[in-house]
């Protein structure tokens, strides 16, 4: 029965890995874009209108790579638009470009793209800009209009003759007024808009768009004066395709689009992920719990009788028991902020971005840098814990020999003190042994060492501050491990002919072996856990100049991102952190347990 249950947790979690990677790759599971934005578009270019600017498809290919990084430049970050691929038939060229999300693309004019109820109700000039039409965009230099779709010529005068742009259904295909249009957008709680008025894009003369979910209205244009209807957005389905109009400025011609289109949302890909998940879940319930009798045969079991008989305990445990959820687990939720280009006010709404912020972790451009700053944390936490292990040890055994009581607990308290010390203070403490002019250190020895511009000794300075401060707590365990060993194993080595010294390599190490190989593995796995605090305070806040190539560690990534407010790039740093401690917790274990210790697993 238990080789069953974990067969079926490791193919549970095999799933769950697949699904965390797929929606942490993208956030929608089919091609196109999805409810956040993101996802992908076709761009439609005639060849003939190319082919004065790209006469063949390498030129077109490299203009075009070279207009998406112009408007990457432009956006609100240099990856918002990436080129996927190109193909053509005999008329156009198709350049799929794939968005992390549609409304931050920046340069080409404004793009609205959210559910219509915050459309309407979060900034009212949104509702205007539907009202108004086209008068909010035409210019007095406006001369023509060209909509690429037909040959007709619509002469516009800006004043007296705009041109009006209505939402027609796509159900009954009826044009709406725009009272019964904005009723429309604020009665839909579960609908998105596309609202757009893009310009200058040049050679493109048709967008695709393919929505998670069906259409429902389309903007259409249409002249006051003579009432005829311009086509500009079509749709087939979830597909929706959008035409670019040519405009006649004073500058020249340019090729635009203006419209909008609105579309009911379809089914989240994670409540897809939720419904697989909850399914796996309840088909092994019922396989394991109720069709082999486990249930049964757990509350017949000792594990429950147990629990019956130590009631009380366990209601004592549920207090801390549910404070671990929440302070511990339940944080772990906005783990997923490393996913995303997070804001504070949008919350776990916030764009998603898949794995950048850990591709520019390990695909780092400054990849010099970043070797450096994983050599710093990994040497100063390995030092740290060769350093610290054997001199703990040392003093533990040397207070838990001494034999007055007082003298012992004097000795122990003294030791203590330093752990209170907040690491602001014990900067403080070492920037008065240190410094150059005053420090107690140079005065000694008559030395004029500048010893925050030497970066040589500084591994060893943050060994020597981690020990003092932590040696009273680490020295406090190892002893209270001692109480428990018997005396009667010291009077039979005394007996023997062991002095002191062979009593602690035969009694007394051997006797809390399991507590130190329990500390090994937690100080291994915080080998990428730098305690950047320490950092800050003993280099006096500024981690910079000649002793940065020496301190600079990850953690000084994740403090310079928070500073920035860059809360997704920070988590992503902290994810990867406990992944690397994760595994070497399990490693470790396995090393420990090979040396017939208890480990922690």
């Amino acid at each position: 029965m238990v080789l069953r249950i974990r067969k079926f947790a490791t193919l549970l979690l095999a799933v769950l890995t697949t699904l965390f990677v797929f929606l942490a790759c993208s956030s929608s599971m089919s091609v196109g874009i999805s409810n956040s934005g993101s996802g992908e578009v076709v761009l439609s270019v005639r060849k003939e209108n190319a082919a004065d600017i790209a006469p063949d498809r390498a030129s077109f290919e490299a203009y075009m790579n070279e207009y998406v990084a112009k408007l990457n430049s432009e956006s609100v970050d240099t990856d918002v638009l990436t080129v996927e691929g190109y193909e053509e038939d005999d008329t156009h060229y198709r350049v799929t470009v794939s968005t992390r999300r549609i409304d931050t693309i920046g340069g080409l004019g404004d793009i609205i793209y959210e559910n219509t109820k915050s459309f309407c109700e979060n900034d009212l000039k949104n509702l205007e800009k539907i009202k108004d039409g086209y008068d909010q965009l035409v210019m007095p230099s406006i001369l023509r209009v060209y909509p690429n779709a037909e040959a007709v010529r619509h002469v516009m005068d800006p004043e007296d003759n705009p041109i009006e742009i209505k939402a027609r259904s796509t159900d009954s295909g009826e044009i709406l007024s725009f009272e019964d249009f904005e009723s429309e957008l604020r009665a839909s709680e579960k609908d998105h808009i596309l609202f757009f008025q893009l310009a200058d894009l040049k050679l493109v003369d048709e967008i695709t768009f393919e929505l998670p979910g069906e259409v429902k209205f389309v903007s259409v244009m249409s002249d006051y004066e003579t009432g005829e209807e311009i086509e500009t957005v079509s749709y087939s389905g979830s597909s929706v395709t959008v035409k670019g109009t040519e405009l006649l400025f004073s500058t020249g011609e340019k090729n635009a689009f203006f419209g909008y289109f609105v579309y009911s949302e379809g089914v989240s890909p994670w409540l897809i992920a939720g419904i697989v998940v909850g399914v796996l879940g309840l088909g092994a319930l019922v396989y394991f719990g109720i069709i082999k009798g486990g249930i049964k045969r757990f509350f017949q079991g000792s594990v429950w009788q147990r629990v019956l008989r130590y009631k009380i305990l366990y209601l004592l445990i549920l207090p801390a028991f549910a404070l671990i959820i929440m302070f511990r687990y339940m944080p772990m939720v906005w783990l997923s902020a490393g996913f995303m280009e997070y804001d504070l006010l949008q919350g776990l709404g916030s764009e998603w971005v898949g794995l950048k912020y850990f591709k520019g972790v390990f695909y780092a451009t400054n990849t010099p840098e970043m070797y450096r700053i994983f050599r710093n944390t990994i040497f100063i936490s390995l030092i740290r814990i060769l350093s610290n292990l054997p001199v703990i040890l040392f003093l533990a055994v040397l207070i838990n020999s001494i034999k007055t009581k007082k003298l012992r607990t004097a000795f122990q308290t003294i030791s203590f003190i330093p752990y209170f010390l907040s690491w602001v203070s014990v900067g403080g403490i070492f920037n008065a042994v240190l410094d150059p002019n005053t420090g107690m250190l140079n005065r000694m020895f008559g030395s004029t060492t500048n010893w925050y511009g030497d970066p040589d000794p500084w591994w060893a300075i943050l060994s020597i501050s981690s020990l003092w401060k932590g040696m009273g707590w680490s020295t406090l365990i190892y002893i209270s491990a001692m109480c428990n060993i018997d005396t009667e194993l010291y009077e039979a080595c005394s007996l023997d002919g062991g002095g002191m010294m062979r009593q602690v390599f035969t009694v007394t190490i051997p006797g809390i072996m399991n507590i130190i190989c329990l500390q090994l593995i937690l100080d291994v796995s915080n080998i990428m856990r730098d305690n950047y605090e320490q950092i800050l305070a003993m280099t006096n806040g500024q981690v910079t100049g000649a002793i940065q190539d020496t301190v600079d560690v990850v953690g000084r990534i994740s403090y310079t991102a928070l500073s920035k407010g860059n809360f997704g790039s920070a988590t992503a740093i902290g994810l990867i952190q406990g992944v690397i401690g994760s595994i070497l917790v399990l490693v470790t274990n396995k090393i420990v347990k090979k040396t017939e210790n208890e480990g922690i697993i």
